[in-house]
């Protein structure tokens, strides 16, 4: 009797500590990854967003997401260092300066590639009016861009981030 109970136990355990992934793949964007249950797609501006499950409790509109953009550079071909640098020049443009606090060199699916957690400061003069906290990552393969974005409300940007990373983890180009 003590066997079946530990036997219950440790598949008890196994069977919570594992989640439901669902697959998305983009044919037109060319792409694919996995994401779990806390996240729901929905359709905005032609492109699928995966929007945080539940409601919207601090009474704002916002919903921490993941989304993927494909930019096509075939009229401006550049290299992935060349895009990082326009990408970091317009980031303090826009947010000032130490507005990044991780930079990363990283690989996706064996492709080069840059990842960067940044902050959006609540700023109402500029319509920020919310602080937000990106983590974004991205490659360039055939002259096309794909930015993968996982944004949060800053205090709960570590509450989502193991979830989200499940969407870095498995991104992959088809």
């Amino acid at each position: 009797m003590k066997y079946i109970t530990v036997l219950f136990l440790i598949m008890s355990l196994t069977g919570c500590s594992q989640e439901s992934l669902q697959e998305f793949k983009s044919t037109k964007g060319g792409f694919g990854f996995s994401y779990n249950d806390l996240w729901e797609k929905q359709l905005m501006n032609g492109h699928s967003v995966f929007l945080t499950k539940g409601d919207k409790k601090d009474g704002t509109n916002f919903r921490n997401n993941l989304n993927v953009v494909v930019q096509d550079l075939s009229q401006n071909p550049m290299s992935l260092k060349d895009y990082h640098n326009l990408t970091l020049e317009q980031m303090q443009q826009a947010l000032g300066k130490n507005t990044v606090t991780s930079d990363k060199d990283i690989t996706i699916g064996g492709i080069s590639a840059k990842e960067l957690v940044y902050t959006i400061p609540k700023d109402i003069s500029k319509g920020n009016f919310l602080d937000l906290k990106l983590k974004q990552t991205y490659l360039i393969k055939k002259n096309k861009a794909y930015l993968i974005t996982y944004t949060a409300k800053t205090k709960d940007f570590e509450k989502y981030l193991k979830s989200a990373n499940t969407f870095f983890e498995t991104f992959k180009l088809l």
